[in-house]
């Protein structure tokens, strides 16, 4: 959903919800964090490629060099609603 007059993506509840349990589903150690391999396992699943050397080092240094995903990723939900 999109929010015309701020020009955001507005995530509904069950979103939300649904990018959590993704989240959930691909942190197969539970500790709240996705490492190169749970994120590889990601990837593979939604339809993508593995990530490759390159690519990993550009999202460890966007994430400070400290990869919490799930962090990021309620951030961004928090930020468009």
């Amino acid at each position: 959903m999109v929010d015309n007059f701020l020009k955001i993506l507005v995530f509904t509840l069950f979103c939300r919800e649904a990018l959590a349990d993704i989240f959930d589903r691909c942190d197969l150690d539970g500790n709240g964090h996705l490492s190169r391999e749970e994120f590889d396992f990601f990837q593979m699943k939604s339809g993508g490629e593995q990530c490759d050397d390159d690519a990993w080092e550009i999202m460890k240094g966007n994430c400070q060099k400290s990869i919490k995903i799930k962090l990021l990723v309620y951030k961004k939900i928090e930020y468009f609603n």
